[in-house]
């Protein structure tokens, strides 16, 4: 009698860690998607952000580019002024 009571028990007890087992299995798999879910949105926005910096580096560029036009246009412009006012003294000058 003894005896089947400690089988019956261990029956239990198999059984039970049998379903914990397949608890924890459940678990495991939820948590496997949810971390590929996060790695997903994790490649998604790393992908955003380097985007975003090759577009902020062309944007400095173009700045670049265009403040360096300017600065050859009033130097064009000073030059252009300043060539003619040359020209009339130095035709002043001549004898």
């Amino acid at each position: 009698m003894a005896l089947m009571k400690l089988i019956q028990e261990k029956n239990k007890v198999i059984e039970l860690s049998g379903s914990e087992v397949q608890n924890l299995k459940t678990c495991l798999q939820k948590m496997q998607l949810q971390n590929w879910t996060l790695a997903q949105s994790n490649s998604y926005m790393l992908a955003e952000v380097n985007l975003g910096k090759q577009r902020l580096k062309a944007l400095q560029h173009e700045v670049a580019c265009k403040d360096t036009l300017l600065k050859t246009k009033i130097l064009q412009l000073k030059v252009g002024l300043f060539v003619p006012m040359l020209n009339s003294i130095c035709l002043n000058l001549e004898y």
